[in-house]
């Protein structure tokens, strides 16, 4: 419990606080409990990801971006996307990732529809990217694709050089497709 929680508590003793305060340590301990078996089985796996590369194109783009935790990311996502217009656009939106999201951190995270009088530019380049779908695509299953495509780059001599992102072939929602793409130095 943070500092400042503990003096109001310490102020105001009640039952029900406490209560709320063992409910939300449960649930956190089971998410966390979750992703740690998840990391486990990938492992002890062999990789499940074919990764492969291609060159991608300079991209112009419009955005919005926020810090979001994992519970906030998804509806970040689909409001901006549907914010946006992403289904006017010709090519697939995609989400930059400026910073780790997870429970405890937020990215920041910016979402991207592809637009030719976009104010903002994906550089041309080289991507190392694997394709996932379905239930691959939702936490904590989608970090073993990323863990794919980082760990491909590491063996192959090579360096992320910008932010990685996910693709949206399809979704989100629940039949999604996404790449996991990392750009190369």
């Amino acid at each position: 419990m943070p500092l400042a929680e503990i003096r109001s508590f310490l102020r105001t003793p009640s039952l029900e606080r406490l209560e709320a305060h063992e409910r939300a340590l449960s649930g956190e301990f089971a998410e966390r409990r979750r992703v740690l078996r998840y990391v486990r089985r990938i492992l002890k796996e062999e990789l499940m990801y074919d990764v492969l590369t291609r060159q991608a194109g300079e991209q112009r783009y419009v955005s919005r971006t926020k810090r979001v935790l994992v519970p906030e990311l998804e509806p970040f996502i689909v409001d901006t996307f549907r914010e946006l217009g992403r289904g006017q656009a010709d090519a697939p939106g995609f989400v930059l990732y400026h910073g780790a999201v997870n429970n405890e951190e937020d990215g920041p995270v910016e979402v991207c529809v592809p637009s030719a009088d976009g104010d903002r530019r994906l550089p041309a380049g080289e991507i190392a990217f694997t394709e996932i779908r379905g239930e691959q695509c939702q936490f904590p299953q989608i970090l073993g694709a990323y863990e794919a495509v980082y760990r491909w780059a590491k063996e192959h001599g090579r360096e992320a050089s910008g932010p990685a992102r996910e693709i949206y072939l399809r979704g989100p929602g629940g039949d999604e497709q996404l790449q996991i793409a990392v750009p190369l130095a």
